[in-house]
This record gives structure tokens, C-alpha cells and sequence, in this order.
């Protein structure tokens, strides 16, 4: 009986553990970091008069996916919008500006 109730437990309580702990593991080697780069973009007003910063950009420059980098720049309140392409194509591009950080 004593076997089936650590195999019990350890059946449930190691997913739980081992999920928690890999929350918390990319939390610190993944996300943090790219959090901080992206408050550091978003707040360089030398870059842009207006604050929008291309979601190219953002991306290339966390190296993230458009849609990991969309998840983190909500988390920060960032708010998303259009802007003509600096590459003068005529053509509107998703960018995203900071009207606070919420720390």
C-alpha cells in the first residue's frame, strides 16, 4: 500500500513541481532579459520624436517571434498601431509605443 501512495503521489505532485520550476526557469533566462531590452527600446526617445517603434525592429532586436514579442509588450501596456514604413514604401507596418511602464 505504502508503494502506491508514493507512486500516487510522485505521479502528481513531480509534473506539478517540474511545470512550476520551468515557469520560473524561463521566466529568468528567456523573458527578464528581454523584458529589459524591450523597456529600454521603448524608452529611447532619441530613436523616434513620436515613440513608435517598428515590431521589425523589436523583434530583430530581442531576437523574439513577432507573436513573443507581441505577449511581452502587452504585459508592459504598449499600445500597438500603424505607421508608414520608414523604408518609404508607402506601405503601413505594425508598431508599438510606450505610454507607461508599469514597473
Amino acid at each position: 500500500m505504502a508503494e502506491v501512495l508514493v507512486a500516487l503521489i510522485v505521479g502528481i505532485v513531480a509534473p506539478i513541481v517540474s511545470s512550476v520550476f520551468q515557469e520560473w526557469r524561463r521566466e529568468r533566462k528567456w523573458a527578464a532579459p528581454r523584458k529589459r531590452r524591450l523597456a529600454k527600446m521603448l524608452k529611447d526617445a532619441s530613436v523616434s520624436r513620436d515613440g513608435w517603434r517598428s515590431l521589425r525592429r523589436l523583434c530583430l532586436e530581442t531576437g523574439m517571434k513577432p507573436e513573443d514579442c507581441r505577449t511581452l509588450l502587452i504585459e508592459f501596456n504598449a499600445r500597438g498601431g500603424e505607421i508608414s514604413d520608414p523604408d518609404n514604401t508607402g506601405q503601413k507596418i505594425e508598431a508599438w509605443r510606450l505610454d507607461k511602464l508599469d514597473d
